[in-house]
């Protein structure tokens, strides 16, 4: 069901542009502030919503946010206009995903359902169950999506909830699954601090490896696809190269622990977690360079949009920001006032 008609009014709050452009500075952490924060309506005015995921459509037109209260909203990029709240879900919504051809919004959580929307009529298309306790992440491929929660596989469905098969691990509690900008490798992660490595679509197994003593919660893949970084409760960022399959170096991460992380480019890395903050990594040196700070509780996602040097991020503080990161306004936002 898509309901209309109410949350559409953003309290939008501005903050400094941002100066930093790439390269960064190696020899200190300089602060930034957000260009733009925009809180994510509620259904009543004594109710605040976690964001606890985010994603953006392939042609950019739409960004998804959902968390706590079971919906899913997706705003218009531009406008920053929520254009439709979906609901259906009965519990927390830990991840959503656009299909590559952006056809297809899909949503999961807590309630072990997989949810399917048509992107533009926004209506409810399908559905199906994840066999296990519950969702915790959910990757887009070119003719499906791959699952992962508390459970020991990775589980695989087309786009009409097909089983596909799945992908054995010795992990009880998968956290995480991200699949290489080539599409040519598959990785996933979890409790046991162990990084599994498949090649794709062949689905033979590269990697199987420990490098946290303690849970991964996030995943990266370079844009190059040769490094797969990983993070979580531990006290590390761990960087490991695909090509000489071994590990590259280990950059300390507190003080908080780590639940989203996303390449910028060959050479930075961007993490973010519990300790409200966004740091901005020289995979060169292994040093944070730049921090973005504002958010008021853990930041949970990041969508990164490499053409406008625009960083969004998620929060339990139930808002959305946006960081430059360029010389340029990257995004010339509309705002509803």
């Amino acid at each position: 069901m898509v309901l209309r008609g109410w949350g559409v009014g953003l309290v939008v709050a501005w903050g400094v542009w941002a100066s930093g452009v790439f390269p960064l500075p190696a020899q200190q952490s300089s602060l930034r502030t957000a260009v733009q924060t925009v809180q994510v309506p509620s259904r009543r005015p004594d109710e605040a919503v976690v964001v606890s995921t985010l994603a953006m459509s392939p042609d950019g037109a739409w960004l998804a946010a959902a968390g706590d209260d079971h919906l899913v909203r997706v705003f218009r990029l531009g406008t920053n206009q929520v254009v439709a709240t979906l609901d259906g879900h009965a519990d927390w919504v830990r991840t959503v995903v656009f299909s590559p051809d952006g056809r297809w919004l899909l949503s999961a959580g807590d309630d072990r359902r997989v949810m399917r929307y048509e992107v533009g009529s926004w209506r409810l298309s399908g559905q199906w169950v994840f066999p296990g306790r519950a969702v915790s992440a959910m990757i887009a491929l070119p003719k499906g999506v791959a699952v992962v929660g508390y459970d020991t596989r990775v589980h695989l469905f087309s786009y009409q909830g097909e089983s596909l098969g799945s992908l054995a691990t010795d992990c009880r509690d998968l956290r995480a699954v991200v699949l290489s900008p080539q599409g040519k490798m598959l990785a996933a992660a979890g409790q046991d601090g162990t990084l599994y490595v498949w090649s794709w679509p062949e689905r033979q197994r590269l990697v199987r490896q420990k490098v946290h003593r303690r849970r991964i919660r996030a995943l990266a893949f370079s844009p190059d696809g040769k490094l797969l970084a990983s993070a979580g409760e531990g006290t590390t960022v761990a960087l490991w190269n695909l090509e000489e399959n071994q590990l590259l170096r280990h950059m300390p991460s507190r003080p908080g622990r780590v639940l989203a992380m996303t390449f910028l480019d060959s050479q930075h890395l961007a993490t973010a977690g519990t300790d409200n903050q966004i740091r901005i990594w020289d995979l060169r040196t292994g040093q944070t360079v730049l921090r973005l700070v504002g958010h008021k509780g853990s930041v949970t996602s990041l969508v990164w949009i490499p053409a406008q040097r625009t960083l969004i991020s998620g929060s339990y503080d139930t808002s959305l920001r946006y960081w430059n990161l360029g010389p340029e306004s990257a995004l010339r936002l509309r705002l509803n006032r």
